[in-house]
């Protein structure tokens, strides 16, 4: 019976942690919900005006009339509470600790102060993990961003090409004026001319492949510094994962160390209860399915024979008065099994 007991204890633990859990989901996803309805400038925080507006909620559902200056006054001193980092506003995680504890703004939440830090700190997990994608999509967008730089670098490289295409044409264009130049001395100050423009064009070539050389530098180094910060990232969520399976490993261990301990205390009970009820039966000689005195005075006597004591059957039989009027719980002058049992089990 103690280990039925027992075990039905501990489900009932069981299922109370599931149904906490499942409470606490539920009152952090209300909280969201509350908290983005007052959030009507979507700043992620709930300002004075919007506390205002929020407590003015309450009262008006309740039925309570308050004067602006009390509501007011009211929202400065809560803010003031449990606005932790000072910022005069209330972040999700503070609005939640308000919510579960603040007898003025509790939104019906079946909540006490171990509740609230479990809600808050589910807040708070949630809000790091947001923060951790944020900073996978910033890495997105920097790949993007490189992505950009490249396709300007193939454009830069093409447009250096034409230009390429456009020296050849000056090359071949100088070839021509000097053929003309040695046939005629007249244009002698055209070729001249020609060959400066040429040495020009080469020179802005030259810086603009200096110019690329850089931007590709500058690129390889954005690409690095990205693949480290993914890395950094990986390597975080694996060592958390890692946490998480040997916490849980542990738990199931001791579970299962807990559940063979119940396992081997419901067996000694069992083979307990089958020894008593062979012994009981064993002196019940008229099979009444009680044990009178003469009985019970032959039990005793056997179990001082089996001791070897010496006992007169006066002081035996004064024994088991003492020992019936003791373990007979109903009084009516014999000893039933459960009797039998509880008197075996303690005299």
């Amino acid at each position: 019976i103690q280990t039925a007991h027992r075990t039905e204890v501990a489900q009932q633990q069981a299922a109370a942690l599931e149904q906490q859990r499942s409470d606490v989901h539920q009152q952090v996803r209300e909280l969201k919900k509350s908290f983005a309805a007052h959030d009507t400038d979507g700043s992620g925080f709930l300002e004075v005006e919007e506390v205002v507006e929020l407590l003015r909620d309450t009262y008006r559902k309740q039925a309570v009339s308050r004067s602006s200056a009390k509501v007011r006054k009211e929202v400065e001193s809560v803010i003031g509470q449990y606005d932790e980092d000072g910022d005069g506003k209330l972040s999700l995680a503070e609005y939640a600790r308000m919510q579960c504890t603040e007898p003025s703004f509790k939104l019906k939440l079946r909540c006490d102060e171990q509740q609230a830090e479990a809600i808050v700190a589910q807040i708070r997990n949630q809000g790091a993990a947001a923060s951790r994608i944020q900073g996978v999509h910033r890495g997105n967008g920097t790949r993007k961003e490189v992505a950009a730089m490249e396709r300007d670098e193939a454009a830069t490289k093409i447009q250096a090409g034409h230009r390429g295409n456009s020296g050849r044409q000056e090359a071949d264009r100088v070839k021509r004026v000097r053929d003309k130049a040695e046939q005629s001395g007249a244009l002698h100050d055209e070729l001249a001319q020609v060959e400066q423009e040429h040495d020009s064009a080469t020179k802005i070539q030259a810086a603009q492949r200096g110019h690329v050389a850089r931007e590709e530098a500058v690129v390889q180094g954005q690409h690095a510094e990205s693949g480290g910060l993914h890395q950094e990232l990986v390597q975080a969520e694996e060592e958390h994962d890692a946490a998480v399976t040997i916490q849980t490993a542990h738990r199931t261990e001791v579970a299962q160390q807990q559940a063979a301990a119940l396992e081997q205390q419901r067996s000694d009970v069992h083979q307990q209860v089958r020894e008593l009820k062979k012994s009981f039966a064993a002196h019940d000689t008229d099979g009444s399915g009680f044990l009178e005195v003469e009985e019970v005075v032959e039990l005793l006597r056997d179990t001082y024979r089996k001791q070897a004591v010496s006992r007169s059957s006066a002081k035996v039989r004064k024994e088991v008065e003492s020992v019936i009027g003791q373990y007979d719980e109903d009084g009516d002058g014999k000893l039933s099994l459960a009797e039998y049992a509880r008197m075996q089990c303690t005299e």
